[in-house]
């Protein structure tokens, strides 16, 4: 009798600690941002880690795939440097990812190149010629308050017909590119480059990936009605950028597939009213690929959609957090701060109106009531290398994940 009372406290108990399970959030952090994830992207299968790894997650604490399987998969088209990259500017070698990061919509290059300085004066004088075979620096000598935005319109349309182009940078920002140009573009950071530069060696080979497979995951919890709130993130980040510059995605968003594994860890082991619903997407980084699929291809009636809440960028919140379409659906906006405002669970609530800027939007815009949550403060790491499980606090995450519980429990 006494072994069973222990148990059922112990059950209790932990049952109570679920929301603040944060050796479980740093736990699935810890995996989706270590090098054998390889960013999550699509050199060297790291998307299909990823999922892999969140299948089995879902599969271990309950959660039911949707049909036969967790998986949904869709092919897209994005550009890889998948081998070693090497890089020296006048014969010094930079380091992808620290030094420098080649534009993704960049091809191939091979060899040594002089550099030639061009001012944005000289180019009213007309283009300089026979630059097939050399890389340029542009350089703003006007006052023009534009003139970075034409020097990266000459850059990308290759105006000048060159091999290549620098591009000094302050920050360093990658970007993924689902087409490819003829020549290279080279983002340098700005400290990197002394002075002039006159000449340099590249090795950069592209692997231009046409109908790639990758997959969304999705996973439920059948709750006492058929209708469903929806949890939804995506997986995918930037992945590799040749073999020493990884983008781990932390923040980006790996906060938001451990908020959500979080919240089923939960609601296994706590009844919900709705059925709950988590989506997990890829191809987010190349344009909302994975969540436009599956708007277009959904795997429940979004008629039984009551509500989605989309997490991205989770892993901080030491000023709160914003909800985008928070202005349009004003009942669920104040369901929230009314329960923030009776616990103190978040600094602020922030709201802002529609944005088309994140995976809520394809369900937004086939009219699936739906919120972007995203924290504020902390860590300003952003598509670079340095957006890593140690950089993030998790400041608002064991609030937040209480916020998201207390709205299912009272939505109605």
């Amino acid at each position: 009798m006494m072994k069973q009372l222990f148990l059922l406290l112990f059950s209790v108990l932990t049952i109570a600690a679920f929301p603040q399970n944060m050796d479980y959030a740093h736990y699935v952090l810890n995996n989706l941002g270590s090098e054998d994830f390889k960013g999550r992207g699509f050199v060297g299968g790291g998307d299909k880690t990823a999922a892999g790894f969140i299948k089995s997650q879902l599969d271990s604490l309950g959660v039911k795939p949707v049909g036969k399987s967790y998986f949904q998969p869709f092919t897209l088209t994005v550009n890889t440097f998948p081998e070693k990259i090497f890089l020296s500017v006048d014969g010094k070698e930079l380091i992808p990812g620290k030094d420098f990061l080649l534009d993704m919509h960049s091809g191939s290059a091979d060899g040594k190149f002089p550099v030639k300085t061009v001012t944005l004066s000289e180019l009213k004088s007309g283009i300089p010629k026979n630059l097939k075979k050399s890389f340029v620096l542009l350089q703003n000598d006007t006052q023009d308050k534009d003139a970075a935005k034409t020097i990266r319109s000459i850059v990308y349309a290759n105006l000048l017909n060159a091999a290549g182009y620098l591009l000094p940078e302050d920050k360093l920002v990658n970007e993924p590119a689902t087409e490819v140009f003829k020549h290279v573009v080279i983002k340098v950071k700005s400290n990197v480059i002394d002075s002039l530069p006159k000449v340099i060696k590249i090795t950069a080979k592209n692997k231009f990936l046409k109908n790639y497979q990758t997959q969304n995951v999705f996973g439920y919890i059948q709750g006492k009605t058929d209708s469903f709130i929806v949890f939804s993130a995506h997986y995918d980040h930037l992945g590799k950028l040749g073999e020493r510059a990884t983008f781990y995605g932390a923040n980006d968003n790996g906060s938001g597939v451990t908020m959500l594994l979080n919240l089923a860890n939960y609601f296994t082991h706590h009844s919900p009213h709705y059925s709950i619903l988590f989506m997990f997407f890829s191809g987010e980084e190349e344009g909302l690929l994975g969540s436009f699929y599956a708007a277009q291809h959904p795997v429940v009636d979004l008629k039984k959609i009551k509500f989605l809440f989309n997490l991205d960028m989770v892993g901080t919140g030491q000023e709160g957090i914003q909800i985008v379409n928070s202005t349009v659906f004003k009942r669920e906006t104040s369901i929230l701060q009314e329960i923030n405002d009776k616990n103190h669970y978040l600094v602020k609530i922030k709201l802002r109106g529609p944005a088309a800027n994140s995976d809520h939007y394809p369900f937004y815009d086939k009219g699936v009531p739906s919120f972007f949550i995203y924290t504020l403060g902390g860590s300003k790491q952003y598509h670079n290398i340095y957006d890593k499980p140690d950089q993030l606090s998790l400041f608002a995450f064991p609030n937040l994940v209480k916020l998201l519980i207390g709205f299912e429990k009272q939505y109605q």
